[in-house]
């Protein structure tokens, strides 16, 4: 930057050209200043890029910045935030809302970004620069739901940590989703589509509208809403996904706790006696199989992939002109995501009379109706008499059909405040008030285990075949319809501000200066609805009780200095304090930028980060769960031969820890943006991340790697008179939140465009965004050695080394096609590779990094995307598109989470078709 901006006139340079064309960011100086590029006589505005407090002209600045235009967005076919996040090379390991489909969903309903794959509340998600409410249930992030895709101008990725501008908490980066601000006009939209195959249907209505030019009438107002509906998806409707029984990537998800019931050792024992012959002896396929020399439930059928969901996202915003150099602005925002999320048929193996009182194991009467003669072996394959006495009974709750959670979401976010400039002061400040709100209730498929045991011991229920009306109307009655689960609302109440001014000039320009403040109030307020915490409603999930507040002061400052002519340098510092036991933390950043000559930026940037923990973190109590990973027990498994061996789901409880000390990191990257000429620029940055103290909840894949670590955690039952040298069965692991030890992450980053006039046959455009991990490591416990995560599927889910979108847009005249390729590469599986025994069924299933393992790659995985526009009606824009152009299937997989056999690390819903309208009116 040179002397004062105010003073001159544009000129464009090709390197900044090029570099504008490479990183999308013609759309910001459109919007700013409505200005044609070879318009070099308009006066033009300075803008404030992510990442910095000063305004300035220069759009490529000293940090790395992807910009996502509007066209881009629309190009892409997303139609949610979460959606366009997916696309995102340096997204790895985001939580996404279909992944809370199963049977523990911590983060019910939750979708969030996760930069450089260093955790969700690493990753700062803003709104037109400022925060939003964490998410209700356990307040890690910015639930991506909330987000106004309608409304959006286009969305900046910092990807290099900002904690010295934003907040001690953006290490991994951040994303600051900006929406209009001075549309005039009109336009409203209609989108459909659907898949191929079946199910996930979705539609989708927009519309916004913008009145008053600023310049002329001193105002403008915006409004935007955005309101679509989706069909679930089942898993069932998809080859991939139809089973849990994989033998063919060693992995069998099937359930003991069957339909047709499995007669146990006992009422409270695990041990199978063997399944009752029934349906000729066949287990009654498809949804029994016979797995282990036994009957088990495939559960894998009855879920669904993609929740059936209502969305609605509105967005408004005010501008008033009290000055030629002041106005008044006032955003209001508000989000609604109704979810219903199902699952497979619950699971009836024990139950309580009263909420204090004992475990009751499930039995069947000697003198029940439908007591069976005998039973098949799984040891021999023959069958043995009963004994004559009660049974011990597990049974999946089948006539009852789905278990069916229904989850409202609210985001409310009102912003009020001021921008202009005061004695040659650029200013801007504001009140932000943001809530997120929460309610899930239990429907079809949950039952009052105080109700249906008891009906169970009476022996009037077939737990092995059908039920006449009278009995299944006993059954019915003991569902939990509309019974509240969870409840949470997490709020966030802030003042902020910061000013810039250029202070001085120096012989290269002008030194500029910002200041800036931060006062925060943060509550979190997740707690289990009154009639889940009975402990008498069956396979409930149960959620900590958090209830906690914080306050945060913060001031920041940012100096950019020209050194010498084309060598910029910035520095800023931030000290953030946070109520409590937390304690402050001043954190500093400094950046060069350098350009030699006119096609060529070079740029660095080192500085620190401190990431508090979270409300939850702190302050959450017991939830009890179990382990993602099957595991067999370190002791009652010795060489490979004893009791605990095969591996198993273990019983885990986890809770917040009021001993957790923040995060703190350290990070530097380093740059290149260049023009090499025939419409071609890219740029280059390498990047490396290293935390310490981590906090995360104690690692489960402790249990096989250094148990003697939590052996203390570990709470066992009485010793097996049949094993008297052998502890007793692991009852429960204790996991609370824990800083771990360490974490290093680095990489590369590159963009490159090239654009190309066709002449009569129109122009072309090709750019590539990619990710190449050069180090994903993490220490499980302080002082202990790293673990290889690069490459490889650890903490539930892949890191793989490279993951790109490279996308072609040609157009003509009033028509225009995109086509998109979205890619990442291979990776080490989850699971070791096992066979099945002809005999027993039986599937070898081994922990990845036990001894013996032998983990198979996970192929690359590349789908493409097509789009056609055309927009010669008037003020009519037609699209047609297809995602994922070869309905090609996810890969094989051994990942044994809720879903088997499938890699769930990409898009496994098939080909999908839609077709949009839009008409504007200006």
């Amino acid at each position: 930057m040179s002397s004062p901006i105010k003073k001159h006139k544009f000129v464009r340079t090709p390197i900044a050209h090029s570099i504008r064309l490479a990183l999308g960011v013609t759309a910001v100086f459109s919007m700013a200043h409505g200005a044609l590029a070879q318009d070099e006589a308009a006066k033009i505005t300075r803008v404030e890029i992510t990442g910095s407090s000063i305004k300035r002209l220069d759009a490529e600045t000293s940090l790395p910045i992807q910009i996502v235009t509007r066209d881009a967005i629309e190009k892409s076919g997303v139609t949610t935030a979460e959606q366009l996040m997916a696309q995102l090379s340096s997204n790895v390991g985001a939580i996404e809302e279909k992944a809370q489909n199963t049977d523990q969903q911590e983060n019910s309903g939750f979708s969030g970004a996760n930069l450089r794959g260093i955790g969700v509340s690493s990753t700062l998600v803003l709104m037109n620069g400022r925060r939003m409410a964490n998410y209700a249930f356990g307040g890690q992030g910015v639930d991506l739901s909330s987000i106004p895709v309608a409304a959006l101008e286009r969305v900046e990725i910092l990807k290099d940590g900002a904690s010295a501008t934003y907040g001690a908490d953006a290490v991994g980066g951040v994303i600051n989703f900006i929406t209009r601000k001075d549309y005039q006009g009109a336009e409203i939209g209609v989108k459909g589509g659907g898949y191929q195959e079946g199910g996930g249907n979705r539609k989708q209505l927009t519309a916004a509208v913008g009145y008053g030019d600023i310049e002329a009438d001193r105002f403008n107002v915006f409004g935007s809403v955005q309101i679509q509906k989706s069909a679930q998806l089942r898993a069932v409707q998809r080859d991939w996904s139809k089973t849990s029984f994989r033998p063919d990537v060693g992995s069998s998800g099937t359930s003991s706790t069957n339909f047709p019931a499995n007669i146990f050792a006992s009422p409270t024992s695990g041990t199978v006696l063997g399944s009752v012959s029934t349906n000729g002896g066949r287990c009654n396929p498809p949804l029994s199989l016979f797995v282990n020399g036994m009957c088990q439930f495939d559960y894998q059928p009855f879920a669904d992939l993609i929740p059936e969901s209502k969305k609605l996202n509105a967005f408004s915003r005010g501008v008033f002109k009290l000055d030629e150099s002041n106005q008044l602005f006032a955003e209001v925002a508000y989000s609604k995501n109704d979810a219903n999320y199902r699952i497979s048929p619950a699971l009836f193996r024990n139950y309580r009379l009263t909420t204090n009182g004992p475990l009751i194991g499930l039995s069947y009467p000697a003198g029940g109706a439908f007591y069976p003669k005998s039973y098949i072996s799984p040891t021999t394959g023959l069958p043995v008499a009963t004994s004559g006495k009660a049974l011990g009974v597990r049974v999946r709750l089948l006539p009852l059909g789905q278990r069916e959670r229904v989850q409202e979401s609210t985001q409310e976010r009102l912003v009020v405040g001021s921008e202009g400039q005061i004695a040659e002061w650029d200013y801007n400040t504001a009140f932000n008030h943001s809530t997120s709100k929460s309610l899930e209730q239990y429907n079809n498929g949950f039952v009052f285990g105080s109700k249906l045991g008891p009906l169970i011991a009476s022996g009037v229920v077939n737990l092995w075949g059908e039920n006449t009306p009278e009995v299944m109307a006993q059954l019915e009655a003991t569902q939990a319809h509309n019974a509240i689960g969870r409840i949470g609302k997490a709020t966030s109440d802030s003042v902020d501000g910061h000013a810039s001014k250029e202070i001085i000039q120096l012989p290269a320009g002008a030194l500029a200066m910002a200041l800036g403040f931060e006062v925060r109030r943060e509550k979190l307020d997740d707690t289990q609805g009154v009639e889940a915490k009975t402990n008498l409603i069956n396979n409930v999930t149960h959620s900590p009780d958090t209830s906690a507040q914080r306050d945060v002061k913060a001031l920041f400052s940012e100096v950019h200095v020209p050194v010498v002519k084309n060598l910029d340098l910035d520095f800023a510092i931030r000290y953030d304090s946070y109520s409590g036991n937390i304690g402050s933390s001043t954190n500093p950043k400094l950046s060069l930028r350098w350009q030699p000559v006119k096609a060529l930026v070079l740029r660095a940037a080192a500085g620190t980060g401190f990431r508090a923990p979270t409300l939850a973190d702190v302050n959450s109590g017991d939830i009890s769960g179990g382990t993602s990973a099957l595991y067999s027990d370190p002791l009652r498994c010795i060489n490979n031969k004893g009791p605990g061996c095969t591996p198993v789901s273990i019983n885990t409880r986890s809770s917040g820890n009021p001993s957790l000390t923040p995060e703190t990191s350290r990070q530097y990257s380093l740059g290149a943006a260049f023009e090499a000429g025939y419409g071609v620029s890219a740029t280059i940055d390498y990047w490396n991340i290293k935390k310490k103290d981590v906090i995360s909840k104690l690692s489960e894949g402790l249990i096989s790697s250094n148990y003697a670590a939590i052996a203390g955690n570990v709470t066992r039952g009485a010793a097996d008179p049949l094993n008297p040298t052998l502890p007793g069965e692991i009852i429960d692991i204790w996991l609370p939140m824990y800083n771990q030890g360490a974490a290093n992450v680095s990489g590369i980053d590159l963009a490159l465009q090239q654009r190309q006039s066709l002449g009569e046959f129109g122009k072309l455009k090709t750019s590539l965004s990619g990710t190449y991990l050069t180090k994903s490591e993490e220490q499980l416990l302080k002082g202990g050695t790293f673990t290889n995560n690069l490459g490889v599927y650890a903490n539930l889910h892949p890191t793989p080394r490279w993951k790109h979108r490279l996308s072609v847009d040609w157009s003509l005249d009033a028509w225009g096609m995109t086509l998109s390729n979205n890619f990442q590469s291979r990776y080490c599986d989850a699971f070791a590779q096992g066979a099945i025994n002809a005999t027993t069924g039986f599937v070898t299933s081994v922990a990845h990094g036990t001894p013996g393992s032998v983990s198979k790659n996970v192929a690359s995985y590349s789908t493409f995307d097509l789009q056609a526009g055309y927009s010669g009606f008037k003020n009519i824009r037609l699209q047609i598109g297809v995602l994922n152009l070869a309905n090609k299937a996810p890969n094989i997989s051994n990942q044994a989470l809720y879903f088997r056999g499938f890699d769930q690390s990409v898009d496994a819903t098939g080909r999908y078709v839609y077709a949009s309208l839009n008409y504007t009116y200006k």
